[in-house]
Formats: structure tokens, sequence, C-alpha cells
């Protein structure tokens, strides 16, 4: 029930947020360069984002999650654990 033009912009958004099938890929806020500091008991983490992913001690993740269970030793949310969402965001 669409307009032609309407249902044209909607598959190139498809096609260019749609890596993997049925999942959207948002693109990201935060530009390559920008540094994510988060306290944790007591020791200080900072988080480099780059072109392909985040740089953490010498590595570079695919995922804010995976650093964030790197420091915590427990399942988070990783922008959530870094301040860039709230808990209310996180949720579906």
């Amino acid at each position: 029930g669409l307009d032609a033009a309407t249902a044209r912009l909607l598959r190139q958004l498809m096609t260019q947020y749609v890596k993997t099938p049925g999942k959207i890929v948002v693109p990201r806020r935060i530009k390559p360069g920008a540094i994510l500091v988060r306290e944790w008991k007591g020791q200080s983490h900072r988080v480099t984002i780059v072109e392909d992913g985040y740089a953490y001690q010498g590595k570079t993740y695919e995922s804010l999650s995976v650093i964030a269970r790197l420091i915590t030793g427990t399942r988070w949310s990783g922008p959530r654990f870094f301040g860039l969402r709230t808990e209310k965001e996180t949720r579906p």
C-alpha cells in the first residue's frame, strides 16, 4: 500500500542498514577518536572508538558489551555500562 517513492526509500534503507538477515545495524553516533571513560571498583578504564570497533588495552573489539564483560566479569549492556544508554533505553 506504499507509494513507489516511499517503497524505494525503504528498500534503500534496508540494504544500507541490514547487515545480517533480521538484524538492523544502526549507524554509530560516536565518531572514531572519541574516548569513553568508566571507573569501576576504583580503576579507570578507557575505550577509544576506532573505525572498526572499540580499542581497549591494546586490542580491538566489535562490541562494547564484550569490553564491559572483561571489566566486570559479568554480562552487561556495553552502551549502558559506559553511560551511552539508560536502563529504559536498553529494554525492548
